[in-house]
């Protein structure tokens, strides 16, 4: 069992955390009396889980992660209050369902600007504010690993997610670790 407040001064970024698993990370990281910043778009399921969870030690953060502007912003703030990031959960991620041959470019895109390029923005500004035992943890789906029809554009985004930690890892190590899971 992990000490309580383990995470105690430590500086939490958890994207998509208005969601199922982003919420229930944030609310793994306050138990364990973190600072946590959640970060997401939709705006009436952060007023919901800011009321739910009602902690002091979590910020909420209306952000597009696909606007490299807004990332930088975020960020920018962070780096005002003279804080680092220890902890960096890229949990937002989008699914839709459809062929390959009926699949818009639009919703392609919007696949791929999520899923690949909001983690990327997300990590790529916040290295400058990671520290020596800082960690990322990309969520990634078995659905990068185990194809279904309908899915073509997610399960190429989620391997995308795999080849991004990889490399990731490498480029850090040793002084920051980098992983993925899969969950599903």
């Amino acid at each position: 069992m992990l000490k309580k407040n383990i995470f105690k001064n430590k500086n939490v970024v958890v994207t998509g955390g208005a969601g199922g698993i982003g919420s229930a990370t944030c609310k793994l990281f306050l138990d364990y009396s973190a600072n946590v910043y959640l970060v997401d778009k939709d705006k009436e399921k952060i007023s919901k889980i800011k009321k739910e969870l009602n902690n002091p030690n979590l910020q909420t953060f209306y952000l597009d992660i696909t606007s490299e502007r807004e990332v930088k912003n975020f960020y920018k703030k962070i780096s005002n209050r003279k804080l680092n990031i220890n902890h960096l959960i890229n949990n937002a991620g989008v699914a839709t369902l459809n062929l390959c041959k009926d699949l818009s470019v639009k919703e392609w895109d919007l696949v791929m600007s999520v899923n690949l390029k909001g983690m990327f923005l997300m990590t790529k500004y916040a290295i400058p504010l990671f520290n020596k035992g800082s960690t990322v943890l990309n969520i990634s789906s078995q659905a990068a690993r185990r194809a279904q029809k309908f899915t073509s554009h997610y399960s190429a985004s989620k391997m995308g997610v795999i080849g991004f930690t990889r490399a990731l890892a490498l480029e850090l190590a040793p002084d920051v670790r980098v992983n993925a899971i899969s969950p599903g």
